[in-house]
């Protein structure tokens, strides 16, 4: 006998350690055949996460599929995901996330506020103004991130403004 179940859950918040999120709606159509393969067709909305930056508006469709050639293994693909962040945009490419944990994809910056992102860093004096665009590509295997090394990001009407104070 097959199995099919359809789960929606819908505004979900928590926290875990120091990070919290909230307005968490997920769906999915999970099935299991006769023969055993499992599969999970679903999305995933957040209003907001807020985990060392505050990202807001997330979204994403996602598969959940046995690897090809190694039974009881599965794999995660992300499709369209995306999220505003420091007053822009970010999108990724669909990516698959595989039982080690590692991803491979691109993120697009678009309209990033350079004055949130200086806010980061919490320096007095510090101040900017304008808008960020690029790409930066993003890879993670095991434990690390790593490959941002080829992106490129580039102002677009950038102002800055540091002042220091001395008594």
């Amino acid at each position: 006998m097959a199995l099919r179940l359809r789960q929606r859950i819908e505004n979900l918040s928590g926290q875990f350690d120091q990070n919290s999120w909230g307005g968490l709606s997920w769906h999915s159509d999970f099935r299991r055949s006769l023969s055993g393969r499992l599969r999970d067709d679903g999305s995933l909305n957040v209003d907001y996460i807020a985990a060392g930056i505050p990202i807001e508006q997330f979204s994403s469709s996602y598969q959940l599929r046995p690897v090809k050639g190694k039974p009881g293994s599965l794999q995660l693909r992300l499709t369209q995901p995306q999220a505003q962040l420091l007053g822009g945009e970010v999108l990724a490419d669909d990516f698959t996330i595989s039982e080690s944990f590692g991803l491979n994809t691109r993120l697009t910056l678009k309209d990033i506020q350079l004055a949130d992102v200086l806010a980061l860093e919490q320096q007095e004096g510090l101040t900017g103004e304008g808008t960020l665009q690029g790409s930066i590509p993003l890879e993670k295997q095991r434990q690390d991130f790593r490959s941002l090394m080829a992106g490129l990001i580039t102002p677009e009407r950038v102002g800055l403004n540091s002042s220091q104070h001395r008594n």
